[in-house]
């Protein structure tokens, strides 16, 4: 009887040392470990060429909580606090995502995306102090006077190499390589188009064909007469409709090419016969949109002729080349300018300042384009230029 007392007298201590333990009555001492939650997601930037842009979270959770940033779903290396700053930011950090993982003992969590966008005029391939003939990688090629520029459908940049007698391909991979050149039949190419089936269309002594395999043919003879003879009036700007009609111009007149071969002249005059008596119009830039509707200079301003074959007269300004992006928005190239041309008739300039035609200046915007001799939009909207015997790009807001 008495060994029986004692035992549930054991008991009942050794039950109150562990409620005593647990806090008493039932309720325990320990907080949970909570997992993280964001508070504040990392906002997305617009930012100017060598800017640095910060990006920062606030979260909550139990610590101790870890912080990875990430680009484009990439662990960002030593990006491990509240905070990522990216320094000095380019045009290639345009359209980057960023976010960041959080993680502790309860688990992990993934913030939403911020985007940037930054804005600028940065040197693309090329060099805006030195010419010369060299293939490589972007800014360690070399060009001789940079013109016409096209992309293909493969998204490779064709440029005009007008001094080096040739036509550049800057493909996707950042490499310079010679498509065609002096030995294939190029003199002096100026203005390029492409057509439905890849063929290149090259403004040179006459305008020529190039097929997707670098075959140079003659496409077209653009007669000049007797004057100026020594080459004023070699054809300067090409395009070709959905039709497969070729656009001709130089500095007399357009014509228009059929795939038959007949010709029409559309603006200007077909022949100068005589040194003096007939006004010189530089009919430089030429363009198409997805619609293969072409764009061109004529006497008065920038003319669209659509796929009937009717043209009317879209802006009162000339230029010295055009481009039309995914959107079928008009770029206008001006006098150290280039403007966007909107559905409501405004004609805004984007970048460089009026009469500015000395070397181009990279840097934040408006800069400085110096002499435009080409232009070409790719799918992210992107804007290139070739100016002197250089490529540039040119991110907007």
């Amino acid at each position: 009887m008495n060994f029986k007392f004692q035992t549930n007298l054991i008991s009942a201590a050794v039950l109150g040392v562990l409620l005593a333990g647990c806090g008493g009555g039932g309720s325990s001492g320990t907080t949970p470990v909570q997992a993280p939650v964001v508070s504040s997601a990392p906002l997305s930037q617009a930012a100017s060429v060598g800017a640095a842009v910060n990006f920062s979270v606030q979260a909550t959770g139990s610590a101790p909580l870890s912080y990875q940033w990430q680009r484009d779903g990439v662990d960002i290396a030593g990006a491990t606090s509240a905070t990522y700053t990216l320094l000095n930011a380019s045009l290639d950090d345009s359209n980057a995502h960023f976010r960041v993982q959080l993680k502790n003992a309860a688990g992990s969590i993934v913030s939403s995306d911020a985007t940037l966008k930054v804005s600028g005029i940065a040197l693309y391939a090329g060099s805006l102090t030195e010419s010369g003939n060299v293939d490589g990688n972007l800014t360690s090629a070399r060009f001789a006077g940079t013109t016409g520029l096209s992309f293909d459908a493969q998204g490779n940049l064709l440029v005009a190499d007008r001094y080096n007698g040739a036509i550049r391909k800057i493909g996707k991979d950042g490499k310079v390589t010679t498509f065609v050149g002096k030995d294939q039949g190029l003199s002096e190419p100026i203005g390029i188009a492409l057509d439905g089936a890849g063929n290149l269309y090259v403004s040179d002594t006459n305008i020529k064909k190039v097929t997707p395999t670098g075959a140079v043919s003659l496409a077209v003879t653009i007669p000049f007469g007797h004057a100026r003879a020594l080459g004023a009036y070699y054809p300067s700007g090409v395009a070709v409709d959905a039709s497969g009609n070729i656009y001709a111009a130089n500095g007399l007149g357009l014509r228009k090419v059929t795939p038959t071969g007949t010709v029409s002249i559309l603006n200007g005059v077909d022949v100068a016969d005589s040194l003096f008596g007939v006004p010189e119009v530089q009919f430089w830039g030429m363009t198409s949109d997805r619609n293969k509707n072409v764009y061109f200079i004529g006497d008065g301003g920038i003319f669209k002729t659509a796929a009937d074959g009717s043209s009317k007269l879209i802006i009162n300004k000339g230029a010295r080349a055009m481009a039309v992006d995914a959107s079928d928005t008009l770029y206008r190239v001006g006098d150290g300018t280039i403007s966007k041309f909107a559905v409501n008739g405004s004609d805004v300039i984007v970048a460089g300042v009026e009469g500015q035609t000395t070397v181009a200046q990279t840097g934040v915007l408006p800069g400085r384009l110096g002499q435009v001799n080409g232009i070409a939009v790719d799918d992210k909207g992107f804007i290139y230029f070739s100016s002197g015997s250089a490529v540039l790009k040119i991110g907007l807001p």
